[in-house]
C-alpha cells in the first residue's frame, strides 16, 4: 500500500525524481522553497535551482527565457500569486509563444472563482503542459 502524503511533499519528491531523469529540469521558486517543498531539488542540484524571491512575475518571465534555451523549467508559488501577481507574465511570455514551461502549484488554496479559473486555464492550456516533454 502506498502512503498518503501531502501534495506539497510529493511534488518536491517529484522534482528530484525529475531532476535525476533530466538534467534540463531547472526549478525557480519565489520564497516558499519550505512550504513547497522545492527545497528538496535545491538540495539536490543546487545549480539548477532559483530562488527569485517574492517576485512572481519576473519569475514567470525568467522561466520563459530559460525555456527558450532548451531547459525545461518548473515555476513553484502559491496559486492565488501565480493567477493574479504572476497572469499577464504567463499569457504574454508563456503562453502566447507556448513556451514549454511547469507549473503545479502544490498548494491550490482556491480564494475565489475568478482565481480559480485563472489558474485553470493555466493548467489546461497546451503550452503548459504537466510533465517535461
Amino acid at each position: 500500500m502506498i502512503e498518503a502524503q501531502p501534495n506539497r511533499v510529493m511534488y518536491g519528491k517529484t522534482l528530484v525524481q525529475l531532476g535525476e531523469a533530466n538534467p534540463r529540469v531547472i526549478v525557480f521558486d519565489a520564497d516558499i522553497a519550505k512550504s513547497t517543498n522545492t527545497y528538496r531539488f535545491g538540495d539536490r542540484f543546487p545549480e539548477r535551482f532559483f530562488n527569485m524571491g517574492v517576485a512572481e512575475l519576473n519569475m514567470v518571465c525568467m522561466a520563459a527565457g530559460a525555456s527558450t534555451t532548451g531547459l525545461i523549467p518548473f515555476v513553484s508559488t502559491f496559486c492565488i500569486f501565480a493567477s493574479m501577481r504572476a497572469c499577464e507574465g504567463v499569457r504574454t511570455s508563456i503562453c502566447y509563444p507556448k513556451l514549454n514551461v511547469k507549473s503545479s502549484p502544490p498548494t491550490p488554496a482556491w480564494r475565489s472563482r475568478e482565481t480559480a479559473s485563472r489558474t485553470r486555464r493555466w493548467r489546461i492550456s497546451r503550452s503548459c503542459a504537466p510533465w517535461p516533454t
